[in-house]
């Protein structure tokens, strides 16, 4: 965001300004959702540090998932890419 912020040529005080109050509501949309979960969640960490076997093969697929769906990014974006280019070389 304060890139995006920076290409559009925002003032540092109003971009401050900005960052504040989305901190805020971001703090306060956590702390109200940790507040009222917060039983389910202590449960939840209690049932992981029981069963913690059953982690392995989920953060295993996790990271799997994950990177099988950054190479089908890079893929697209190479190709693209590509394409780009070589429809300015055939314009040239």
């Amino acid at each position: 965001i304060p890139m995006s912020i920076g290409i559009t040529r925002y003032s540092a005080k109003k971009f401050a300004i900005i960052n504040l109050f989305s901190a805020w509501c971001w703090s306060g949309a956590t702390m109200v959702l940790a507040w009222y979960f917060g039983e389910e969640i202590w449960s939840g960490l209690r049932l992981i540090e029981q069963h913690w076997y059953f982690a392995i093969p989920i953060i295993g697929g996790i990271l799997y998932l994950f990177f099988r769906l950054f190479k089908r990014m890079e893929n697209h974006f190479m190709n693209s890419r590509k394409e780009r280019d070589e429809s300015k070389t055939t314009r040239s």
